[in-house]
């Protein structure tokens, strides 16, 4: 079994690709990320905020935008961000019942930390 020489994760166990290097694909990535000049975030915020502006004037609702949430980190930081940015979004997500604990922790704080709507879509269950 292959691991990233940086993260050590196993190439296995997270569906990774491991470089001629020894890296993972994941610490590949963060280091590009690293790259990204502050200048280049902001013009990035920038054009996020506008596409969003734009779409609010076709929207007569209570929302600016859509974000689907599944509970973790990645969603958590994109809700914190959209928010932190003066937007209302509508979170939706798919509830399976198999979230993990920390998953829906992470939604419930979601909700009353940031203080935002989330509409969940729970399967019926079959007899």
């Amino acid at each position: 079994m292959k691991y990233c020489k940086s993260c050590v994760y196993p190439e296995i166990a997270v569906n990774l690709d491991i470089s001629k290097s020894g890296e993972c694909s994941a610490c590949l990535t963060a280091k590009e990320i690293k790259k990204i000049s502050s200048r280049e975030w902001k013009r990035r915020e920038m054009k996020l905020i506008e596409i969003i502006d734009k779409s609010r004037k076709f929207n007569e609702g209570d929302y600016d935008c859509i974000i689907p949430v599944g509970g973790g980190k990645d969603s958590y930081y994109q809700v914190h961000k959209i928010t932190s940015l003066g937007f209302k979004p509508l979170l939706v997500t798919y509830h399976g019942n198999n979230y993990l604990d920390e998953g829906q922790e992470n939604l419930n704080n979601m909700r009353n930390i940031l203080n935002v709507i989330i509409l969940y879509f729970i399967p019926v269950k079959k007899n």
